[in-house]
């Protein structure tokens, strides 16, 4: 059987599901670290989890990462998300900068959904389309020291049948070029930067590497 080990009698708040995703995440952030560490052309200047958190002015803990977005309907309303990470890296050549959210898909979670409010994995990379057209995104010039004129979503997912399905939705609601998509067994410290990943526009066939370079 699988343990869940705590410090006390009480329940723990996180789930099996949520330890495995916790677990592919810290997954990610080794191979990012080792994989900068070991290339001359990359250094790591951060990697922030979803969980890291800071107290803020009045005293309570807040998550780095959590955001919003202003969705448009009868009423302007926040829709607020929290990626699962945010990673920020340089070109030692260059020292340009390059902003990237990372996204876990566990394959537990529904694809799509059309009822209006359920979540599923499409619902939450609509957001980030909104969140680039709103330019949220440069929150994070500060804390970074960069002026980004956009990002990646990096989504990693289970299985490629998960990443097809999911890049023909997105190439009907026009988000082509900012989702990207490769599966967890292929990652390791020794290919995170180099071509393994696909776009989301369905008719772009090509392998890319996060730093720009094509296949």
């Amino acid at each position: 059987g699988q343990y869940i080990y705590h410090v006390n009698r009480r329940k723990p708040k996180m789930s099996m599901t949520g330890v495995l995703h916790t677990i592919e995440l810290n997954d990610i952030r080794i191979a990012f670290d080792v994989g900068c560490r070991e290339s001359e052309h990359i250094e790591m200047i951060a990697f922030i989890p979803e969980y890291k958190g800071m107290v803020g002015s009045d005293g309570m803990m807040r998550r780095i990462v959590e955001d919003s977005v202003r969705i448009q309907g009868r009423e302007k309303t926040e829709q607020r998300f929290i990626p699962d990470g945010v990673v920020c890296l340089e070109k030692r050549a260059t020292r340009k900068r390059i902003l990237l959210f990372i996204e876990i898909d566990l394959g537990s979670e529904k694809l799509v959904t059309r009822k209006t409010g359920s979540y599923s994995v499409i619902r939450k990379l609509e957001v980030y389309k909104e969140y680039l057209r709103q330019e949220g995104y440069k929150k994070y010039n500060d804390r970074f020291e960069w002026m980004f004129k956009g990002f990646r979503v990096l989504v990693i997912m289970s299985n490629q049948q998960r990443i097809e399905r999911l890049r023909k939705e997105l190439t009907l609601r026009g988000i082509k070029r900012v989702v990207w998509f490769t599966q967890k067994s292929g990652i390791t410290a020794e290919t995170i930067l180099n071509e393994i990943w696909t776009v989301s526009d369905v008719n772009d066939k090509k392998k890319y590497s996060i730093l720009g370079e094509k296949e």
